[in-house]
């Protein structure tokens, strides 16, 4: 398996030195460019991380979802106070979760002789069931 982070820490590194090219040819200003798309930075690396795993795509999401807000609200596509409406919606998707995953969404399937450990950890607890 490639290592994905490996080579989106490379694409950056071009990025940004691209840009100061840039710059020092009268081009354009990096420092404001930089400003203004640092966030997809945070996006690639969800999209990264979608590529890399198979079993849950949660985290990945939740990366690709910060980082479009940021990127809607630093470009000014978004305007006005988007804040007030994104924690609210961040609130009610972990609680979706929560109910998902109680409900057994995500529950291992078990094969013929297959051996499942489910585990649960609340608040830094650590309960192990061999079922």
């Amino acid at each position: 398996m490639r290592d994905f982070g490996r080579l989106l820490l490379g694409l950056v590194v071009v990025a940004v030195g691209s840009l100061y090219l840039l710059e020092r040819a009268d081009v354009l200003d990096a420092g404001a460019t930089i400003n203004r798309w640092w966030p997809s930075v945070i996006v690639a690396a969800g999209r990264f991380q979608l590529a890399e795993r198979s079993h849950s795509a949660l985290g990945p999401l939740v990366l690709v979802a910060a980082g479009t807000v940021l990127l809607l609200v630093t470009t000014n596509v978004a305007e006005g106070d988007v804040w007030s409406y994104v924690w609210p919606i961040a609130v009610v998707v972990a609680g979706c979760v929560a109910i998902a995953r109680w409900a057994g969404a995500g529950t291992p399937r078990r094969g013929a002789g297959d051996e499942v450990v489910v585990a649960l950890g609340v608040f830094g607890g650590l309960s192990v069931a061999s079922a």
